[in-house]
């Protein structure tokens, strides 16, 4: 029976990967045809995203969802009427492209959410093409279900992060916040979206879990859970690697004075046992007290995140915990900043707020000041959780658009160029294959590489530690940290601890 947690309503995301089967129809005749159905689905959509889209005018757009895209992708929606003029079909006949739209770019990779209904788990991979569009679904059984906070709002988990991969071991894992459960999962390296489980679930050491994080090697993985069981537990994959557990947590927004947020360090040891006295320093009341979400720095111990005080928030640790320096981002319109992500290339970190529809763009200096570069308004798209992928030396940004059940493919063509390349609804793709879709429910993303090498994957051998945790307190998010600055990590909310730490992982 699905697990039903009551929890305080903390905006946090869940993003989603979607796909539209390509298909197969036969150019010569089928060209006719087809287009005699999508006529005047091609005027109504187009003028949808209009809507959505073009009416931004910070927003940088593509025709996108031209008639190549749909044909090419399958993108049908599902609301379809036969009757049209003939004046739009010549214009339609004329603006079909020569090239044959049916050829499907290479697969680079794939993106990976759970479904986190509460009968039944699924987790979904689709595929990600060179051109970064996505495409061709599949849903496999997660062994386990879902789980939705209380009240029901969009972020059922509260969290960021519970759908986590490791690209150096192609290891997924993502959690059944309903059956208390981890998975794990070998990504075929050939063919990211064919998964394996392996073995079966594990307990994940307390109760609705929800954030995951790797380490970079894939050795070590710490789950965050947040009901009444609120506590950290983390597991050994394989082979040692010494480091630490970075925490931070959240304040009391009514009291920031006496119950600050603040950075805690556990010493791990290679057994996985975490040092039940941490290292501690409070963050300030202007910055760094109501942090959602981090994102680090490519190469560097400095991270940028959410911050409810403000909107955004650096953290340089370069000095050591001890060490640790906070300085406020002001984001105007700061209503609902919740999710970053880091685009290493490009060199910005994007800030999603949800409540006033905007992506916040933000770049750092030399001393780790930070520049709002660009503000992007998305009205009525809900932007949420993201990741960042190189593809072919082009960086892309997946986000969820929670407010248009859609993922928005943003093409990164430097800073304050983000072109929104593809909007594409969740539901109808994954419903496809016959897996419901809750709009309310999805949650994660996270994106793994298509590699091109035979990788020696092992069967994993999970154990598990103890943690000692404090009074139960608050609200938390999770990272592993890596001192090389490259991050496997997640943020996620404990909401039944005010202080609660979040993760991270220091590697010696």
């Amino acid at each position: 029976m699905a697990a039903t947690h009551y929890l305080p309503p903390v905006l946090l995301g869940t993003v989603v990967a979607l796909y539209y089967p390509s298909g197969e129809v036969l150019w010569t005749i089928g060209k006719v045809l087809l287009l005699l159905v999508l006529l005047q689905s091609i005027s109504e959509e187009k003028a949808a995203e209009q809507d959505k889209i073009a009416s931004a005018e910070s927003i940088t757009t593509e025709p996108v969802l031209s008639l190549l895209d749909e044909k090419r992708h399958g993108a049908v929606q599902h609301h379809i009427h036969a009757q049209h003029n003939f004046a739009s079909f010549i214009s339609a006949i004329s603006a079909v492209p020569t090239l044959n739209p049916l050829s499907p770019e290479k697969p680079f990779g794939a993106l990976y959410f759970i479904t986190n209904s509460l009968d039944e788990n699924f987790v979904v991979a689709a595929q990600i093409g060179e051109d970064g569009i996505a495409s061709d679904v599949k849903a496999i059984s997660a062994n386990g279900v879902g789980a939705q906070g209380q009240p029901a709002k969009p972020g059922a988990l509260f969290s960021q992060g519970p759908v986590q991969v490791n690209q150096a071991t192609n290891r997924l894992a993502f959690v059944n916040a309903g059956s208390n459960t981890v998975q794990l999962f070998d990504i075929n390296p050939k063919m990211p979206t064919n998964i394996t489980a392996i073995g079966k679930p594990v307990p994940s050491g307390g109760d609705f879990p929800q954030s995951i994080a790797w380490n970079n090697a894939g050795d070590k993985m710490c789950v965050l859970n947040g009901g009444l069981k609120s506590n950290v537990q983390c597991f050994l994959v394989d082979s040692k690697d010494q480091g630490g557990i970075i925490a931070v947590a959240k304040g009391l927004p009514t009291d920031l004075e006496n119950s600050p947020g603040y950075i805690r360090v556990w010493l791990l040891a290679d057994n996985g046992t975490i040092a039940e006295t941490p290292f501690q320093v409070n963050s300030t009341d202007t910055a760094g007290s109501l942090i959602f979400s981090l994102s680090q720095k490519a190469g560097s111990l400095v991270y940028v995140g959410a911050d409810a005080t403000n909107g955004g928030v650096v953290i340089d640790l370069t000095a050591g915990p001890g060490g640790a320096v906070f300085k406020p981002i002001d984001l105007p319109n700061n209503k609902g900043n919740c999710w970053s992500v880091h685009a290493p290339k490009t060199g910005s970190f994007f800030i999603s707020d949800l409540l006033s529809d905007k992506i916040n763009e933000v770049t750092l200096d030399k001393n780790n000041n930070a520049t709002l570069v660009r503000q992007y308004d998305v009205p009525g798209l809900g932007p949420n959780e993201a990741v960042v992928a190189e593809i072919q030396g082009q960086e892309f940004m997946y986000m969820l658009m929670e407010g248009a059940e859609s993922i928005g493919v943003w093409r990164l063509d430097g800073p304050g160029k983000a072109v929104l390349t593809q909007l594409w609804d969740v539901a109808v793709p994954v419903e496809f294959t016959g897996v419901t879709v809750d709009e309310l429910l999805i949650s994660g993303i996270h994106f793994c590489n298509q590699d091109h090498w035979d990788a020696d994957v092992r069967r994993t051998q999970v154990g598990v530690s103890g943690f000692k945790q404090s009074p139960p307190r608050g609200q938390v998010m999770a990272k592993w940290w890596s001192s090389d600055g490259q991050l496997q990590g997640s943020e996620a909310s404990s909401v039944r601890e005010l202080l609660e730490p979040s993760l991270r992982v220091w590697r010696a």
